[in-house]
């Protein structure tokens, strides 16, 4: 599936389900169709899918691109970076009293919404 035109490369925001070796995520593209369950490897969140599948995906916002080339995203947790200083913490402002105006009514319903008055 490597460098062909008819797959494309994505990365998955979603994760339905995974086990021991394996994750996955299932969708339903349309209301009479049968779900799809798309399988990856367990230690990373990019996947390799058919053109229309990744596109459905990515419109559907399952998944986000992925740039060729870019390097793989590193799935075991490295040392953390050195703490950097902190500075204090700003107080948080006092609330202002604010009288909530009230909505203006709603419209009035439409002629043919209103009941008769000769029932």
């Amino acid at each position: 599936m490597a460098e062909d035109s008819e797959t494309l490369k994505v990365r998955m925001l979603r994760v339905t389900g995974k086990n021991d070796t394996i994750q996955w995520f299932e969708y339903r593209p349309s209301f009479r169709v049968d779900i799809v369950r798309i399988e990856w490897e367990l230690d990373t969140m990019d996947v390799e899918l058919d053109s229309p599948v990744a596109d459905y995906l990515l419109r559907a916002g399952y998944a986000a691109p992925v740039a060729p080339g870019s390097a793989p995203v590193a799935t075991k947790p490295t040392a953390p970076p050195p703490a950097a200083p902190t500075a204090p913490a700003p107080s948080p402002k006092p609330k202002q009293d604010v009288t909530a105006e009230e909505p203006p009514p709603p419209p009035p319903a439409p002629s043919w919404l209103k009941p008769s008055g000769d029932n």
